[in-house]
């Protein structure tokens, strides 16, 4: 008589279709994970074929500041008597640093509107930036001349003093102090009154200290 098989040895039972059970399971699991791996493909091809397309590469590297600067070149050029147009281009030109061709722009519209004293305020502060010195003191003071309360242009040629080789000290706090006088609550004049107390305290650095019995 044979001995029945261990439990170790025993095969698993099997369904009528020759799988068992577990087998079964593992497929059906197996088919949902392709179907689901599927819809999601399908998904985001169907999500590609929805989404705009992406901007060529002339408007993707377009500069909007360039493209502004070249309005301003084409208005001037079209009437040189654009003085908004003028001053916006030689604005944008001086915040770059090019003086050279931001200051005749400046030049021009002062020329074609002499009385108005923020374009001149801008072309002396041009003047200052590229070096010419005594041309932006002459800006300044045509500026205070026309506006005696402008507290802007006396701070600017305070610091306009204190850049001259020799430091113009006496002229520097004289402006300084016709600017807060002219506007005291200006942003000026809160400038200036910092300029002042470092001025103030170059010069008590620089008066020697007088010791006893000199």
């Amino acid at each position: 008589m044979n001995r029945p098989r261990s439990g170790a040895n025993r095969q698993p039972s099997r369904s009528k279709g020759g799988f068992s059970r577990s087998m079964q399971l593992a497929t059906i699991i197996g088919v949902l994970v392709v179907c689901a791996l599927i819809a999601t493909s399908l998904g985001a091809i169907w999500m590609d074929s929805q989404a705009p397309a992406p901007l060529a590469t002339a408007e993707a590297t377009a500069d909007p500041g360039r493209d502004y600067e070249n309005l301003l070149r084409a208005n001037v050029q079209s009437d040189p008597n654009d003085v908004v147009s003028a001053t916006s281009l030689a604005n944008l030109l001086a915040t770059r640093g090019e003086y050279a061709e931001a200051i005749p722009l400046y030049a021009q519209a002062v020329e074609t509107e002499p009385a108005n004293t923020q374009y001149r305020l801008d072309f002396a502060l041009a003047l200052a930036q590229s070096g010419s010195l005594a041309d932006a003191e002459l800006q300044y003071r045509k500026v205070v001349e026309a506006d005696p309360n402008n507290a802007e242009a006396h701070f600017f040629l305070g610091e306009l003093y204190t850049h001259w080789n020799p430091v113009r000290l006496d002229d520097a706090v004289a402006s300084y102090e016709r600017a807060i006088a002219a506007e005291p609550a200006s942003v000026s004049a809160d400038l200036a009154e910092q300029a002042l107390a470092r001025l103030k305290g170059q010069r008590n650095a620089a008066t020697p200290v007088a010791t006893e019995g000199s």
